[in-house]
């Protein structure tokens, strides 16, 4: 079985495009936010997408039967243990 891998780029709008064409049976959406606490994100990458906006695109897969999941990096600059704990409970 063939499938198609495509790589979103952190652009808000190509973000929402691809949460709501993805619809191939079997797929998942896999979104690199690398930090899970919006603060800092921000913080760390500048203007950065709001964790709304990640839920948004979660929610889209979700809702065509797509795995949607995220990855993130625990142990950045300036992270706090509270920082990680809301990381892992996003």
């Amino acid at each position: 079985q063939d499938r198609t891998r495509a790589t979103v780029t952190p652009s808000t709008h190509r973000l929402r495009q691809a949460s709501r064409q993805a619809a191939l049976p079997g797929s998942r959406l896999v979104l690199s936010p690398e930090i899970g606490n919006e603060r800092l994100r921000c913080a760390l990458k500048g203007a950065s997408h709001t964790d709304a906006l990640y839920d948004e695109a979660f929610a889209a897969a979700r809702a065509r039967g797509l795995a949607a999941r995220a990855w993130v990096t625990a142990g950045l600059p300036h992270e706090t243990p509270r920082d990680v704990e809301e990381t892992m409970a996003w």
